[in-house]
C-alpha cells in the first residue's frame, strides 16, 4: 500500500508539472493582450476589438484546461495511451458541458459559460480539483487493471484453445503459425483499444457523476436559500463566514466548488 500511495504521489507531481504550464500560457498570454492592449492602445488588441475577444478566449481557454491537461496527462502516466480518449473526453465533459444537461442554456460572451467556474453557472459541474484528480486516477487505474486482467485471461485462453487451433493448423495450410496465444492475440485491438478503455470510462462517469458532482449540486441548492438569508440578516457577516469556512474546508474540492 505504501508502495502504491508513493507511485501515485510521484504521478501527481508530474501532472501538476506538467499542467501548470497550461495556467502559465494562459496567465502570460492574458497579461500581455492586456499590457499591449490598454497599456499600449493599440487598438487590434484592444478589449473591444472583435480579433482581441477572440485571443482572450484561446488564453482563458488554455488556464482553464489546466484541469483537462492534469487529468489526461495523470491517466497517461498509470496507464498509457489507451487512457487518454476517456481520460480527456471526461475532463472537458464535466468542465464544460455538464450543466447543460441540467436544461440551462449558452449565452455569450463565451468565456462567461465556458470557463470551469462559469459566472452564469450555466455548464460545469461542482467537482473541484479534486474531482479531476479522481477522474484521472480511477481512468488511469481501471485501464491498467482490466489491462492485467485481459492478459491473465488471454493466458488461460490461449491454454485451452491452444490444442484444437494447433489442429486446425494441420488441416488449414494458412493457419500453420498460429497457436492458442496467436488467436487470443488477433482480439487485442478491440479490447484493449475499444472495450476497456470505455468501460473505464463509463465506470468513472457514473462514480463521478453520482458520487461527486449531483450530490454537491443538491447541497449548493439547498445552501442556496441559506447563505442568502445569512447575508441579508447580517449584513455579509454570517453569510461570508459559512462561505468562508466551506471554501477554505477543501479549497479546490467539490465543497469549495459548492460555495
Amino acid at each position: 500500500m505504501g508502495r502504491l500511495i508513493n507511485k501515485n504521489k510521484g504521478y501527481l507531481y508530474k501532472a501538476s508539472s506538467v499542467a501548470f504550464l497550461f495556467q502559465l500560457f494562459g496567465a502570460l498570454g492574458a497579461g500581455i493582450l492586456f499590457f499591449v492592449g490598454d497599456l499600449l492602445g493599440i487598438h487590434i488588441l484592444s478589449p473591444d476589438n472583435g480579433f482581441s475577444n477572440i485571443l482572450w478566449q484561446i488564453f482563458f481557454w488554455a488556464t482553464d484546461f489546466f484541469f483537462v491537461g492534469f487529468t489526461v496527462y495523470l491517466a497517461y502516466l498509470i496507464a498509457g495511451v489507451a487512457a487518454i480518449a476517456p481520460s480527456l473526453t471526461l475532463s472537458v465533459y464535466f468542465a464544460h458541458f455538464a450543466g447543460l444537461y441540467g436544461g440551462e442554456s449558452l449565452s455569450l460572451p463565451m468565456y462567461a459559460d465556458y470557463f470551469t467556474t462559469p459566472s452564469t453557472l450555466s455548464v460545469g459541474g461542482n467537482i473541484g480539483y479534486m474531482g479531476y484528480l479522481i477522474i484521472g486516477l480511477l481512468v488511469g487505474w481501471l485501464v491498467k487493471l482490466l489491462f492485467t486482467a485481459w492478459s491473465k485471461l488471454k493466458r488461460a485462453g490461449a491454454k485451452k484453445i491452444d490444442s484444437p487451433v494447433k489442429k486446425l493448423g494441420q488441416k488449414i495450410k494458412l493457419l500453420g503459425s498460429l497457436d492458442g496465444m496467436g488467436v487470443m492475440s488477433l482480439l487485442d485491438l478491440i479490447v484493449l483499444i475499444l472495450i476497456l478503455p470505455v468501460v473505464s470510462g463509463i465506470i468513472t462517469f457514473f462514480a463521478v457523476r453520482f458520487g461527486i458532482e449531483l450530490p454537491f449540486k443538491a447541497l449548493a441548492d439547498s445552501l442556496r436559500p441559506v447563505l442568502s438569508r445569512l447575508f441579508a440578516q447580517s449584513r455579509n457577516f454570517e453569510g461570508g463566514l459559512l462561505l468562508g469556512a466551506m471554501a477554505g474546508f477543501d479549497i479546490i474540492g467539490p465543497l469549495s466548488r459548492t460555495a
